[in-house]
């Protein structure tokens, strides 16, 4: 052990036969290229609370015993191309409560076996697409708070993870492919975060998630099918979200649709003609009608939605579900593009026909 021994640099006279390695609280700044390489048959190796704010490509090269590596509370900045190559055998990586702000692609190649990485602490603000590609033995991942940008595929190679929590996203929406890769997530809970928005098959790619469960986000805009590409979910949690703009066949690919125990209640609805397509699914999802209540419109607020006379509210015309154009949703934009070349078609035949007379 070299605690607290006011080191500035990785000592070179280490006994070669050293099993476990404690610098923690010290001074060292700099991690360089196969810096531990004499020690082969060390298993364990600590650097917490150093001044570390640079870790080289291949820094732990030749630890091919290592199981157990934390660089935790030092101003690492950047996880690099091929930091962590080389560590066969690690199955607990520590790197929490750093500076990170993003995470390249690669940093992790060759580090297969790790079973639980912790990133938690960390000002990461984006998850770059394949940024934990070669993890596929992670059970346990712990993300920091506050991530602003996941790119589709981010989680691509995580195929071993069971539980994903995303907790304070500072994200307006999730992307189609966001979760692709994530075959084995059973539980996927998404809390206290900004989003607003769900794309159609936001959540595809967890075809074998059992619960997903959205609390206390600021959900209020829902494409059609969102759910599509998730047909093995058996528990669907929102709750406390806005849902100001819950659009028809928001639960369509949920199938068999009666299989799916689905709790949607503490939500904020405009209580307007969306109320009957929202009571159409009370007899398969009993708290949609009895534990939301309504935003709008005055004489209705804060009602709970089933006390509501349906009697006299209108059904909704298309025109009332608002394409959204500044939030590219692109399915809509598709079909309304669909419609105008089917109008179009039809206004030149007219004109032919009265040109030919």
């Amino acid at each position: 052990m070299c605690n607290n021994a006011g080191l500035e640099a990785v000592p070179s006279d280490l006994p070669q036969l050293t099993r476990q390695l404690s610098l923690s609280n010290n001074r060292i700044r700099r991690i360089g290229f196969a810096q531990f390489r004499n020690l082969t048959y060390l298993r364990r190796l600590i650097l917490d609370n150093n001044l570390i704010s640079e870790v080289a490509p291949d820094a732990f090269l030749g630890l091919g015993d290592l199981e157990v590596l934390s660089l935790q509370n030092n101003p690492l900045t950047v996880l690099s191309s091929r930091a962590f190559s080389g560590i066969y055998r690690v199955r607990s990586l520590y790197l929490g409560y750093n500076r990170v702000a993003a995470v390249e692609a690669d940093a992790f190649s060759d580090s297969g076996n790790i079973k639980t990485l912790s990133l938690q602490g960390n000002p990461i603000k984006v998850l770059h697409s394949f940024a934990f590609q070669g993890l596929h033995n992670v059970e346990l991942l712990h993300l920091p708070y506050k991530i602003q940008t996941i790119e589709p595929n981010a989680f691509n190679g995580l195929t071993n993870v069971s539980l994903l929590r995303l907790e304070v996203l500072d994200i307006d929406e999730l992307l189609t492919d966001t979760f692709r890769g994530l075959t084995s997530v059973s539980t996927l809970i998404i809390i206290k975060s900004r989003i607003g928005y769900l794309r159609t098959r936001t959540f595809q790619g967890l075809s074998n998630t059992k619960l997903i469960s959205l609390e206390d986000n600021n959900i209020d805009t829902t494409d059609r099918a969102v759910f599509a590409g998730s047909r093995n979910i058996e528990k669907l949690r929102i709750i406390n979200n806005k849902f100001f703009n819950l659009r028809p066949g928001v639960l369509d690919g949920l199938l068999p649709e009666t299989s799916t125990s689905v709790n949607v209640s503490g939500n904020l609805v405009p209580c307007d003609c969306r109320l009957r397509w929202m009571a159409d699914h009370a007899l398969v999802v009993p708290t949609i009608m009895r534990d939301n209540r309504c935003r709008s419109p005055p004489q209705h607020e804060g009602k709970t939605l089933n006390s509501i006379p349906l009697e006299g509210i209108p059904t909704c015309l298309p025109e009332e579900f608002p394409i959204g154009l500044s939030k590219d949703k692109g399915n809509d934009v598709d079909r309304l593009i669909s419609n105008c070349k089917v109008v179009i078609s039809f206004i030149i035949a007219i004109l032919g026909f009265l040109a030919y007379f």
